[in-house]
């Protein structure tokens, strides 16, 4: 039987990776509010802010981002003033390089079954200070190709969740 696990509060480095190492099944159906925008990146990789501009679109009043597709989507820029919603990485790889790449503080990140939440900072931030940007974290099972869900990747150091 599947048992949930609530969300997760904004986590250290350190806690990070002692939570990732605990193993557990969940039943996860974030719920979607709307208005919801649905990014797929296909393969290969592009930023947030690509993305967009290439689309014609804008995070204003987005309740839920989507992130769809085996490729990467990184948030290289804060989005804390547009974006106040959820993520649902359902696929790939979402990485956030700094302060704001998740938004502001309100909604949750939820990382499904055969996605990955992947933490690079960029030259001259530390991961420690936006890891989760204050968001709740849900983490549902063992990202691509069982390659870890939740990834932390800087100075060197490449730090995955047990898989």
């Amino acid at each position: 039987m599947k048992k949930p696990i609530g969300k997760l509060a904004a986590l250290g480095l350190a806690a990070l990776c002692a939570a990732a190492s605990v193993r557990a099944e969940i039943s996860l159906t974030p719920a979607y509010d709307e208005p919801t925008l649905e990014i797929t990146v296909a393969d290969g990789e592009t930023t947030l802010g690509d993305w967009l501009a290439e689309n014609g679109k804008t995070l204003d009043g987005v309740k839920t981002l989507v992130k769809k597709g085996a490729g990467r989507l990184s948030s290289t820029s804060d989005i804390s003033e547009t974006f106040r919603g959820d993520i649902v990485i359902k696929a790939g790889v979402f990485a956030a390089s700094c302060p704001g790449a998740l938004g502001a503080d309100t909604g949750a990140v939820y990382v499904l079954d055969g996605a990955q939440y992947l933490v690079d900072p960029a030259d001259g931030y530390d991961a420690t200070t936006f890891l989760l940007d204050g968001k709740p974290l849900v983490v549902a099972g063992t990202g691509p190709t069982a390659g870890g869900a939740i990834c932390y990747w800087a100075k060197g150091v490449y730090i995955v969740s047990a898989h």
